[in-house]
């Protein structure tokens, strides 16, 4: 995954303060150390930092997240440092590249975990509609304060009944709404919450749903007070027997 660091690029500049926990060097490192950190590769803007020299290896393993968050911020640097279970690895900071790398569906769970804490909300919004999410970068994304993250979220074709439960009881109607219209709205306690929604757009989208297959939440929507939520059911492909009798009731 990107271009290999050497250890003739990493010199004991570098190994130096970190392995003697002397932050306050280490968060001011030469620029041409940095440049050297930054040599990502064209293809994917990620770089590895595994193969370096033993003793650089050692430093970044004692490295703690504050100490990676501390030189993130200070650092003259175009990428940012994360940690992972193999190891440390940087990622341009450029958000452009960001938002590419969080909708690529080959993302690494570190990288989600990563953007799904940053701080640009383009970012976590292209993240959030990537189906090849982790659960834990989900859960996050879900209790996101930006609406339109959670609101891209609801839309994510892989999301579990139980992450569309949570999402169907949201604040917010335009997640709501992102939600009734997924055609792969699973859950159905998740239909039965929407068909009971005070938004009229909401049971609007639902009721067009192929995937409402619960026969609760159609019944709750063919008798709706509202006639364009039945005309909407009533073209819907997936409609039961029983909510068609109801909507037949009703003249439709």
């Amino acid at each position: 995954m990107g271009n290999c660091i050497s250890s003739s690029n990493i010199t004991s500049q570098v190994a130096a303060p970190i392995a003697n926990h002397d932050r306050a060097s280490a968060v001011y490192f030469p620029p041409e150390i940095w440049r050297a950190i930054a040599s990502v590769s064209t293809a994917d803007s990620v770089v590895t930092l595994r193969q370096v020299s033993d003793d650089m290896r050692q430093a970044i393993d004692g490295l703690q997240q504050t100490d990676l968050t501390q030189i993130n911020q200070h650092a003259d640097s175009t990428v940012e440092l994360y940690q992972s279970d193999d190891g440390l690895h940087s990622v341009t900071k450029d958000p452009q590249a960001q938002f590419v790398l969080a909708r690529d569906e080959n993302i690494s769970p570190a990288l989600q975990a990563f953007f799904a804490q940053s701080n640009d909300r383009f970012v976590r919004w292209a993240l959030a509609g990537n189906p090849s999410l982790t659960s834990g970068a989900v859960q996050r994304l879900a209790q996101d304060d930006n609406l339109w993250v959670r609101e891209s979220l609801a839309g994510n074709p892989s999301l579990t009944s139980a992450v569309q439960q949570t999402l169907a009881g949201d604040p917010d109607r335009y997640v709501r709404q992102a939600l009734a219209h997924n055609h792969s709205l699973t859950s159905e306690t998740a239909q039965q919450t929407l068909a009971g929604d005070p938004n009229k757009f909401v049971r609007e989208d639902l009721a067009r749903n192929p995937s409402l297959t619960s026969d609760a939440a159609q019944q709750r929507l063919a008798q709706s007070d509202d006639p364009d939520v039945r005309r909407a059911l009533a073209g819907n492909p997936s409609l039961t027997p029983r909510a068609r009798e109801i909507l037949e009731q009703h003249g439709i």
